[in-house]
């Protein structure tokens, strides 16, 4: 799938848009302990457009604790595991990258984008587009929801959030807060030339130019990005959150299946 002109101008202009909220990402992870999810980054000379970094927006996550659901069956990993655990009946909180003027500005200048992502999802996902849907509006709604915040009114994706990963060159994993069925969605953008994904369970390299959109299932499939050839590299990457569906009480998406797309070209109506 390719993205009109129109919309990788509008993710590089909400790039730019970020550009602060990066560079203050990229200060606090100079005192973190580095991991593949906060290494990688590599600006040009003074910066470039965009800068480096990745920040992660959603309307309603756990906070400080990634939950995994698997089979029913709940693991939590995250710091401070034993004095601060958290539950699978907490509270859902609004990011706080989604509470600030950027953030909502970034919704404004890419809100086309969302309508785009809504209609590939629905598409290439009918089930996992009906109970994103669903935990939007629940979340909307206040359900599990700690305190309401106006930037809600704003998101119209269908996603659980998404990350905006800029200047990054990003190790081969599987991406564990979805659900196995779960699809992700993967938006390239920037001012680069030449840039592959590669998906090393299927054998495949994957064009990955200016405009590409990929929806992979990112926890069966082991995904990556080596490199990238001339100008900087955008990815902004949409994801389904299994434990926050699951706090909603909303069921896992059934595997997309060849009779889900003879449905959409039947002629019966």
């Amino acid at each position: 799938m390719t993205l009109p002109i129109s919309e990788q101008v509008g993710l590089n202009m909400g790039a730019t848009i970020l550009r602060p909220d990066l560079d203050k990402q990229m200060k606090a992870l100079e005192a973190a302990p580095p991991t593949w999810r906060n290494t990688g980054f590599s600006a040009p000379p003074g910066g470039g457009h965009f800068g480096a970094g990745a920040v992660n927006f959603s309307p309603g996550w756990f906070q400080r604790l990634r939950d995994v659901r698997l089979n029913q069956f709940v693991v939590r990993l995250g710091a401070n595991l034993f004095q601060n655990s958290q539950q699978l009946d907490d509270y859902l909180y609004v990011s706080a990258s989604l509470r600030t003027d950027s953030a909502a500005n970034f919704l404004r200048v890419t809100e086309s984008i969302d309508v785009i992502s809504n209609a590939i999802t629905a598409l290439v996902a009918p089930r996992q587009y009906d109970y994103g849907l669903a935990a939007i509006e629940l979340i909307k709604n206040g359900r599990h929801l700690y305190d309401r915040h106006p930037i809600l009114d704003s998101w119209i994706s269908v996603w659980s959030g998404f990350a905006m990963i800029v200047n990054r060159v990003t190790a081969i994993h599987r991406d564990l807060g979805g659900a196995p069925e779960d699809y992700d969605l993967l938006f390239s953008s920037g001012t680069h030339n030449a840039c592959n994904l590669d998906v090393p369970d299927l054998g495949a390299t994957l064009s990955y130019r200016p405009g590409t959109a990929v929806a992979i299932t990112g926890r069966v499939l082991q995904h990556g990005v080596k490199t990238w050839e001339g100008g900087e590299r955008i990815c902004q990457a949409r994801f389904i959150k299994d434990a926050v569906h699951d706090r909603l009480g909303l069921p896992r998406p059934t595997w997309v299946n060849y009779d889900d797309y003879i449905a959409l070209i039947s002629s019966e109506h």
